[in-house]
């Protein structure tokens, strides 16, 4: 069997390397293609790449988008599966072709998600969310029966290519690529699996300012995806939604939501010393307002680009505060284990 994997890529010559040595690794019987797809790095990454003998396509940063570079790099490869990881995940046991090709032979499944473990001490506000959103859960089956989504996500996702020459990946959407494609796929009458028998290293440098791009457009790019496809959403969310038409009350909603997420980061991340009350409120801060003011943005149909973004200055200062956190992880992803 043939699998293509596609990796997006940018600037990502510190973990690449370790990336592709791992896909190398895997067992089973696969005639294994790696594809890149670069949105202009001006590190090493590409070098790397050659290295391992890897097919790269490059896709400006003018015309770059989640969907679109997805797109490009399944179109020039020839697998009958896809995987799709991203630079920085790190596949974690040697059978993870094997697992997930498994779940993939009932001719009703069109993909698989894996679950995301993180990288220890890189990242503990991911961390959280990563427990939070990949549960140990050892088969979940969406589909137009049950449409409560878990762990859809193409930072580790196995799809068969002939679902997606008839469902293409959306190449205007900011964020959220992958649930687009996954509303999508299931109202065409296929079923998604989500599974932790096979997993993936994720997690980002900790970054303050990613934080904010993050929840804006993720929270952006799900209010579009209500909107559109809203007969899949039950009667408990669309009175969530009516509840977010107005401003007053959508501010009540998220500040009850806050205090109920801080009460819960307290106890996760009670293990790291180095994190306090002050650092969980920051961080907070700069999810909750920016989902308010995606929120806002989308009821006024303001449109922006990815990067043209801009982060208010009291965001700004709140990020100032989570330096000190910086100061104290790791870099250089060397927390890694497995591949048995």
């Amino acid at each position: 069997m043939r699998v293509s994997f596609i990796i997006r890529t940018l600037n990502e010559g510190k973990t690449l390397g370790e990336v592709l040595r791992r896909i190398h690794l895997l067992i089973g019987d696969f005639n294994k293609e790696i594809v890149i797809v670069d949105s202009g790095s001006k590190d090493n990454t590409l070098e790397i790449a050659k290295a391992y003998k890897c097919k790269i396509l490059t896709i400006s940063p003018k015309n770059w988008s989640w969907g679109r570079a997805l797109n490009e790099g399944i179109k020039n490869s020839s697998g009958e599966i896809v995987a799709i990881i991203s630079g920085h995940c790190f596949i974690t046991k040697k059978d993870f072709l094997i697992k997930a090709c498994v779940l993939l032979e009932n001719k009703n499944v069109a993909a698989v998600y894996g679950r995301q473990l993180p990288v220890e001490h890189t990242d503990p506000f991911e961390e959280y969310e990563l427990f939070k959103w990949y549960p140990d859960i050892f088969l979940y089956v969406m589909n137009a029966r049950n449409k409560n989504f878990i762990g859809v996500s193409n930072a580790c996702c196995v799809l068969k290519r002939k679902i997606w020459e008839k469902i293409k990946f959306n190449e205007e959407a900011k964020s959220l690529e992958d649930g687009i494609w996954a509303y999508e796929v299931i109202n065409r009458g296929y079923d998604l699996i989500y599974s932790s028998q096979f997993t993936v290293y994720h997690s980002h440098p900790f970054d303050p300012g990613y934080i904010y791009r993050k929840w804006y457009w993720r929270n952006y790019e799900g209010l579009r995806l209500k909107k559109e496809y809203l007969c899949f959403i039950s009667l408990k969310q669309k009175i969530k939604n009516f509840i977010k038409r107005f401003d007053f009350t959508y501010r009540f909603f998220l500040d009850f939501k806050k205090l109920f997420e801080s009460k819960e980061m307290e106890k996760f991340l009670s293990i790291y010393n180095y994190i306090n009350k002050t650092h969980i409120r920051s961080f907070l801060k700069i999810k909750y307002n920016a989902i308010l003011n995606s929120h806002k943005d989308f009821l006024k149909q303001k449109r922006k680009t990815y990067w043209s973004l801009k982060i208010p200055l009291y965001i700004i200062e709140e990020q100032k505060k989570l330096e000190n956190v910086r100061k104290c992880l790791d870099r250089s992803f060397s927390y890694l284990r497995d591949i048995e």
